[in-house]
């Protein structure tokens, strides 16, 4: 899948920017994330997915930086392991550093 690759290039810049951007409400992310799934996108469908990735981008900024290291890290593909070897915390720590900053970037997407 040829999106994958583009997704997490931009959590990866995301983690490391720190730009705000506006709230947007759920839906209308929904309403993104399907066009940036689409595999034909026209030009509004690209302005529309540069959007939803600034969107993404300042909402990951706001995360606090060990959410947002153990989120940018297992978009990369690390492992519970990698991720606990990195931050330097135990691999229990490490879940629960990804759940709750899951939940915390889900609930500011809303």
């Amino acid at each position: 899948m040829l999106l994958l690759p583009t997704l997490r290039q931009a959590l990866r810049e995301a983690a490391l920017s720190l730009p705000k951007a506006p709230r947007r409400s759920f839906r209308q992310a929904q309403r993104t994330a399907a066009v940036v799934c689409s595999p034909a996108a026209g030009p509004h469908e690209i302005l529309e997915r540069q959007e939803a990735l600034e969107l993404l981008r300042g909402e990951m900024a706001q995360l606090p930086l060990k959410a947002r290291l153990a989120l940018t890290l297992q978009v990369k593909g690390a492992s519970l392991k990698e991720i606990q070897d990195a931050l330097g915390i135990s691999e229990d720590a490490a879940a629960q550093l990804l759940s709750r900053a899951r939940a915390l970037l889900r609930n500011r997407l809303r």
